[in-house]
Protein backbone atom coordinates (compact mmCIF):
# COMPACT_ATOMS: atom_id res chain seq x y z
CA UNK A 1 0.00 0.00 0.00
CA UNK A 2 0.89 3.64 -0.14
CA UNK A 3 0.93 6.06 2.81
CA UNK A 4 -1.74 4.33 4.87
CA UNK A 5 -0.49 5.71 8.21
CA UNK A 6 -0.74 9.37 7.17
CA UNK A 7 -3.71 10.99 8.94
CA UNK A 8 -2.96 14.70 8.43
CA UNK A 9 -0.46 16.94 6.70
CA UNK A 10 0.53 20.59 6.84
CA UNK A 11 1.47 21.81 3.39
CA UNK A 12 4.00 24.65 3.10
CA UNK A 13 2.65 28.04 2.04
CA UNK A 14 5.08 28.07 -0.89
CA UNK A 15 3.57 24.91 -2.44
CA UNK A 16 1.80 25.62 -5.73
CA UNK A 17 1.00 22.13 -7.04
CA UNK A 18 0.68 18.47 -6.10
CA UNK A 19 2.19 16.02 -8.55
CA UNK A 20 0.60 12.95 -10.09
CA UNK A 21 -0.40 10.41 -7.44
CA UNK A 22 1.27 12.31 -4.56
CA UNK A 23 -1.20 11.16 -1.90
CA UNK A 24 -2.72 8.23 -3.77
CA UNK A 25 -3.93 5.52 -1.44
CA UNK A 26 -3.44 7.52 1.78
CA UNK A 27 -6.50 5.79 3.16
CA UNK A 28 -6.40 7.40 6.62
CA UNK A 29 -5.95 11.03 5.53
CA UNK A 30 -9.11 12.79 6.74
CA UNK A 31 -8.86 16.42 5.60
CA UNK A 32 -6.51 18.76 3.81
CA UNK A 33 -6.25 22.49 3.18
CA UNK A 34 -4.37 23.67 0.11
CA UNK A 35 -2.45 26.92 0.67
CA UNK A 36 -3.29 30.25 -0.97
CA UNK A 37 -1.49 30.61 -4.30
CA UNK A 38 -1.89 26.90 -5.02
CA UNK A 39 -2.70 26.29 -8.70
CA UNK A 40 -2.74 22.62 -9.70
CA UNK A 41 -3.96 19.30 -8.31
CA UNK A 42 -2.29 16.52 -10.31
CA UNK A 43 -3.80 13.42 -11.85
CA UNK A 44 -4.80 10.83 -9.20
CA UNK A 45 -3.33 13.11 -6.49
CA UNK A 46 -5.80 11.93 -3.82
CA UNK A 47 -7.13 8.81 -5.55
CA UNK A 48 -8.19 6.18 -3.04
CA UNK A 49 -8.05 8.48 0.00
CA UNK A 50 -11.12 6.73 1.36
CA UNK A 51 -11.19 8.54 4.74
CA UNK A 52 -10.89 12.03 3.24
CA UNK A 53 -14.06 13.87 4.27
CA UNK A 54 -13.20 17.45 3.29
CA UNK A 55 -10.74 19.52 1.32
CA UNK A 56 -10.29 23.28 1.17
CA UNK A 57 -9.24 24.63 -2.22
CA UNK A 58 -8.12 28.25 -2.74
CA UNK A 59 -9.54 30.38 -5.56
CA UNK A 60 -6.09 30.36 -7.22
CA UNK A 61 -6.53 26.74 -8.41
CA UNK A 62 -6.76 26.51 -12.20
CA UNK A 63 -6.75 22.74 -12.75
CA UNK A 64 -7.84 19.50 -11.12
CA UNK A 65 -6.33 16.46 -12.80
CA UNK A 66 -7.99 13.33 -14.09
CA UNK A 67 -9.12 11.00 -11.28
CA UNK A 68 -7.78 13.47 -8.67
CA UNK A 69 -10.38 12.40 -6.10
CA UNK A 70 -11.42 9.06 -7.59
CA UNK A 71 -12.57 6.57 -4.94
CA UNK A 72 -12.57 9.19 -2.19
CA UNK A 73 -15.69 7.48 -0.91
CA UNK A 74 -16.05 9.71 2.19
CA UNK A 75 -15.43 13.08 0.49
CA UNK A 76 -18.60 14.95 1.33
CA UNK A 77 -17.37 18.56 1.31
CA UNK A 78 -15.21 20.67 -0.98
CA UNK A 79 -14.67 24.15 0.45
CA UNK A 80 -13.75 26.41 -2.45
CA UNK A 81 -12.46 29.84 -1.45
CA UNK A 82 -13.92 31.48 -4.53
CA UNK A 83 -17.16 32.00 -6.43
CA UNK A 84 -19.36 29.62 -8.38
CA UNK A 85 -18.13 31.26 -11.61
CA UNK A 86 -14.47 30.76 -10.61
CA UNK A 87 -15.17 27.10 -9.82
CA UNK A 88 -16.78 26.57 -13.21
CA UNK A 89 -13.73 27.77 -15.17
CA UNK A 90 -11.31 25.39 -13.40
CA UNK A 91 -10.11 22.74 -15.84
CA UNK A 92 -11.24 19.39 -14.44
CA UNK A 93 -9.97 16.11 -15.85
CA UNK A 94 -12.25 13.20 -16.62
CA UNK A 95 -13.43 11.23 -13.62
CA UNK A 96 -11.97 13.85 -11.27
CA UNK A 97 -14.58 12.90 -8.64
CA UNK A 98 -15.48 9.37 -9.77
CA UNK A 99 -16.97 7.20 -7.01
CA UNK A 100 -17.26 10.10 -4.56
CA UNK A 101 -20.51 10.49 -2.56
CA UNK A 102 -23.40 11.57 -4.77
CA UNK A 103 -24.44 14.10 -2.13
CA UNK A 104 -21.07 15.88 -2.16
CA UNK A 105 -21.41 19.58 -1.36
CA UNK A 106 -19.25 22.34 -2.82
CA UNK A 107 -19.21 25.38 -0.52
CA UNK A 108 -18.31 28.72 -2.07
CA UNK A 109 -16.57 31.07 0.34
CA UNK A 110 -15.46 34.10 -1.64
CA UNK A 111 -13.29 36.38 0.49
CA UNK A 112 -12.68 39.05 -2.17
CA UNK A 113 -13.24 42.76 -1.94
Amino acid sequence: DYCTNLTSINLPESLTSIDVGAFRGCSNLTSITLPEGFTSIGQSAFRGCSSLTSITIPESVTSIGQSAFENCTSLKTINFKGTDDQWNIITKGSWWKFNCPSDMVINFDYQGE
